[in-house]
């Protein structure tokens, strides 16, 4: 875990956090503690000045459904459960995420079904991500 240390629109500090840390900031400071990407991701989301960081927003390839699916099945998850924790989702969005599933071309990884079906699948954010990155590779 990391601490991204900011202050209004830049970042002021970055480095490894310790359990039970207590961090004395200056007026008006915050932080966000998380992962590598989860802190790489907040820079990116609040377009922080990160000058002097090693923190530049990292780009997760889009993969092919064939990718994605042999990635699933390392993980011993086979498409028959993926659909079928599709086809338990609520009506309101069943349909569509089946249609984004069965027939995309690629799978991009901010599509908001990735997220929502992952999460269901118990993957963390930080396993998605790096999910995306192992599957482009296969």
């Amino acid at each position: 875990m990391k601490n991204l240390y900011y202050y209004e629109n830049k970042v002021i500090g970055y480095e490894d956090a310790v359990e039970g840390e207590v961090v004395g900031l200056g007026v008006g400071a915050s932080v966000f503690t998380g992962s590598e990407n989860a802190c790489r991701r907040k820079v990116q989301e609040l377009a922080l000045n990160y000058e002097g960081f090693d923190l530049a927003p990292f780009a997760i390839p889009s993969c092919s459904p064939r990718q994605i699916r042999l990635w699933l099945l390392s993980l011993g998850v086979t498409d028959a459960q993926v659909i079928a924790l599709i086809n338990s989702l609520d009506a309101s969005v069943r349909a569509a995420t089946l249609i984004e599933y069965q027939y995309a071309s690629v799978f991009e990884r901010t599509h908001p079904f990735v997220d929502q079906v992952g999460l269901a699948l118990g993957l963390t954010i930080d396993q998605i991500d790096e999910g995306f990155t192992a599957a482009s590779t296969i």
